[in-house]
């Protein structure tokens, strides 16, 4: 009996080392699928890691880029503001320029007119050495054989314009 109370003994032993025996295998299984999972995971975030590593690299040349080109424009507008500038004062002289022109077309055309009217009073003192040419006025014009001033002729024309 002590025998077979020993052997009962063994056996619950045995029974219980082989169930350990199981458990640990079970818990060596699951860490291993468990590891394998989180190898997998991280090959994954490896892999999505690096592409966002290259989109990264990518947006900071375009950035580069975009950041060159802006100094690029900056530069020019800033060329074609001074260009304006350089423009704008060149217009100012030009049309200094031509005001003083057109003042000196306008002297030019009172000294012929003002030079035709003393030829012309001349000519007519010679042709009519009597005639007193000192009356004559070019500010004025005959109407009705009258000699009267011009403003009423302008005024005419610009009523009819």
């Amino acid at each position: 009996m002590a025998i077979g109370q020993y052997m009962q003994v063994v056996g619950l032993r045995l029974a219980s080392l082989g169930h350990s025996q199981e458990l640990k295998h079970k818990k060596v299984t699951v860490e291993n699928k468990e590891y394998l999972l989180l190898k997998e995971e991280l090959s994954k975030s490896k892999g999505i890691v690096a592409e966002l590593q290259t989109k990264l690299t990518d947006t900071e040349k375009q950035l580069k880029e975009t950041k060159d080109n802006y100094a690029k424009d900056v530069e020019d507008l800033k060329k074609k503001e001074a260009d304006l500038a350089s423009m704008e004062s060149r217009l100012i002289e030009v049309t200094a320029r031509l005001k003083e022109m057109e003042k000196k077309k306008g002297d030019e055309i009172l000294d012929s007119f003002v030079e035709g009217f003393e030829r012309a009073c001349l000519q007519a003192k010679f042709l009519a050495p009597e005639v007193d040419p000192s009356e004559m006025d070019p500010g004025k014009i005959v109407r009705d054989g009258k000699m009267v001033e011009d403003d009423g002729v302008a005024k005419d024309e610009a009523e009819n314009v």
